[in-house]
């Protein structure tokens, strides 16, 4: 119970704080509403909400806030497929893809008063593709963006791209003030880094504790408008226990829970106040085989080790059968346009043997280590059962759970054969295409390629795949799927299974729709408590 109170009053406490504390801008303060107390939601999050504050570096779990906060040109709606206008009212293309012309949204402020117009796209992507950060690469095909007039801008890329996924992302696509933010790069990172936020969404920031909490309260400005049911205010707080979160969303004292165990998930669904939505997603749980260190050099262990894996067993006894399902593909999740149809890796311990066998290894001769990232205890517990399935065919796991910092450090020395033979990552696209996993995982110059695979030919493939992709889709996704399959081949990942999306509300919080393009995001503006 102490516990409980706690995580009240320190929201209460967040509340408190006044407009002047962080923000880019104030509104006008609106007359004492006696005859009605604000709307007020409260989301339990399991890590912090904010934890860097610049929108062009930022790339871990801002979304949450930034999404309420910050605007892109367009939105990717998963359940048709589709774009659906947001700063950016239409669009088009040349035949050719390489120019993408896009109309604005007239009458749109930013939080501090600034009128939004092609000068403020130009100015947020221009600064997000300088910095070379966060996820900016995925503007790496930009060549010049134009401003036509105030309501009009231009982007000339340098290969055929599909830049409606990009300009939709929930990362480095987010438009801020250029009034706010400044033309000096580093100044404009230490004024949001002091805790500020100047985009053009429904909410702005009201107050913030640092790593621990985020109070937003409504944009009067708004060019959506305020007719209709909406929150005033949103307290999004950091509750990193489990039993916690569990504890405020059954008593009511949160809306939004998020991160909860499929133990606790399966009780809650018999919970009457308590509203457990599950959906697709676009987000796995993939271990990446170090293919530079014996004795995971050797392709044909590399499969032994991949036939050695309970994909069964992942979704029965770790996900509970309801929230995860066995992968198609062993690096792109199910329902991503350009994933393959079946993944050619299952559970057969027999093949296992032979593989080992043919490579040259007797039972008991191998010991691999994984590093899993401390406190995922689903991961924890599949390692474990992992564990226990190669001990059959003679093979000792070594598990390692660390920190974060700890384990992409030692994944990244220079020298092979210092790494770990395996490392366990939860994996999500930056943008709602295969590039977001090709470019990162698998080329040789992927910042996320913690399989050290290195193939000339696959890289230009991928590159040309990529560059189809704005031009013909469908095409694009036979070239993704080709080269899948040499990917598969190479076993140089294993995808554990595809992991549901899973959010649980109190019973009166309305309007929220699941989009796996923007995973455990709740955009607050559609959303409302029924009375």
């Amino acid at each position: 119970m102490m516990r409980r109170k706690i995580g009240v009053i320190v929201a209460g406490a967040l509340l408190a704080l006044s407009l002047s504390v962080s923000g880019c801008g104030t509104q006008k303060e609106e007359a004492p509403q006696t005859e009605k107390a604000p709307s007020i939601a409260h989301v339990a999050l399991y890590m912090a909400p904010v934890t860097d504050w610049d929108p062009a570096i930022a790339a871990n779990t801002e979304n949450q806030v930034f999404l309420n906060t910050y605007e892109t040109l367009l939105k990717y709606e998963s359940e048709t497929d589709s774009f659906k206008p947001v700063l950016a009212t239409e669009y088009t293309k040349s035949a050719d893809g390489l120019v993408w012309t896009f109309k604005l949204r007239q009458g749109v402020k930013f939080h501090d008063g600034t009128d939004f117009n092609a000068d403020a796209v130009k100015f947020s992507i221009d600064r997000t593709m300088r910095m070379k950060k966060g996820a900016s690469y995925i503007w790496s095909v930009v060549k010049e963006i134009k401003v036509i007039d105030a309501d009009t801008v231009q982007f000339t890329l340098t290969e055929p791209a599909p830049l409606d996924i990009i300009a939709s992302s929930s990362q480095a696509a987010l438009i801020y003030s250029p009034t706010a933010v400044g033309q000096d790069d580093q100044k404009g990172t230490d004024w949001f880094t002091q805790g500020n936020i100047c985009g053009t969404g429904p909410y702005m920031l009201q107050s913030q504790v640092a790593g621990n909490g985020v109070v937003l309260t409504r944009f009067e400005d708004y060019w959506g408008g305020w007719s209709g049911n909406h929150f005033d205010k949103v307290v999004f707080k950091l509750v990193g226990e489990n039993s916690s979160r569990r504890q405020l969303i059954e008593s009511g004292e949160a809306d939004v829970a998020t991160n909860l165990l499929p133990d606790d998930l399966i009780a809650l669904q018999s919970n009457p106040n308590v509203q457990v939505v599950i959906s697709d997603a676009y987000k796995s749980v993939t271990a990446f085989l170090n293919t530079q260190k014996e004795p995971l050099k050797n392709k044909l262990v590399r499969q032994a080790i991949a036939f050695s894996f309970p994909y069964d067993g992942y979704v029965k006894y770790v996900k509970l059968g309801q929230f995860g399902s066995i992968g198609v593909d062993p690096l792109l999740p199910k329902g991503l346009w350009g994933a393959l149809d079946q993944n050619p890796y299952t559970y057969d311990l027999e093949k296992a043997k032979d593989l080992l066998e043919e490579a040259g290894y007797a039972e008991g001769e191998l010991k691999i280590s994984v590093t899993n990232l401390a406190g995922t205890d689903d991961r924890k517990k599949t390692l474990e059962l992992w564990k226990s399935e190669l001990a059959k065919i003679g093979v000792t796991l070594d598990i390692q759970n660390m920190q974060s910092d700890a384990m992409l450090a030692l994944a990244r020395r220079p020298n092979a054969d210092e790494r770990q033979d395996i490392i366990v990552l939860g994996n999500w696209p930056d943008i709602i295409s295969p590039m977001s996993y090709y470019a990162s995982q698998v080329k040789s110059s992927g910042s996320w390629s913690f399989s050290y695979f290195t193939s000339p030919e696959i890289d230009q493939e991928i590159d040309a795949a990529n560059a189809m992709s704005g031009i013909d889709r469908a095409k694009a996704e036979e070239m993704f799927q080709a080269i899948g399959k040499k990917v598969a081949e190479e076993c140089i990942t294993i995808n554990f299974g595809d992991d549901k999306s899973v959010m649980v509300l109190n019973k009166n919080f309305k309007g929220f729709k699941p989009n796996s393009g923007y995973e455990s995001v709740v955009f607050m503006y559609d959303c409302y408590r029924e009375e």
